[in-house]
């Protein structure tokens, strides 16, 4: 009977817990969005790779609208789009819209992609991650997932 109340209260306080970080992570995400983030995406069976170089970098015209540009990278080819979208609480919401510069190995088309993040503190760093799906004008996209982490400046 100990053991099931002592687990309870485990239970209670984790859950409290998580609660407390999400609504500090709401208050401080629109001052830590903005910048540089790098990482990598992975991309289901059927890509050019399972795994890219990905960088997002983010500006907040408002406290909830996003705009910026990704970069993504496997091997020599590249390509960088902007991209716009929506920061509620601890998540953003990002939608390409336009290659504006690339390079890509002949018969692949690179994706435009649509991304569910969420702002996350973990092992000392702040961290976007979340699912990404896409198309190209041929079709959907494998999706798969993003991993980014804040980049910090080095003196």
């Amino acid at each position: 009977m100990i053991r099931a109340i002592l687990f309870s209260v485990c239970l209670v306080m984790v859950g409290s817990i998580a609660y407390a970080q999400k609504d500090l992570l709401t208050k401080v995400a629109p001052k830590n969005v903005p910048g540089q983030w790098k990482g990598k995406l992975i991309q289901g069976e059927g890509g050019l790779a399972r795994e890219y170089k990905f960088e997002l970098t983010l500006d907040l015209e408002d406290e909830q609208r996003i705009v910026g540009s990704s970069y993504i990278q496997v091997n020599d080819s590249y390509a960088k789009i902007t991209l716009q979208g929506a920061l509620e609480g601890n998540t953003l919401t990002l939608k390409e819209a336009k290659i504006e510069n690339y390079k890509i190995t002949p018969a692949y088309l690179w994706c435009i992609k649509t991304m569910d993040l969420k702002f996350l503190f973990k092992r000392s760093f702040f961290r976007l991650e979340g699912k990404w799906q896409g198309h190209t004008e041929q079709g959907k996209c494998t999706p798969g997932t993003i991993h980014l982490k804040k980049a910090t400046i080095k003196a």
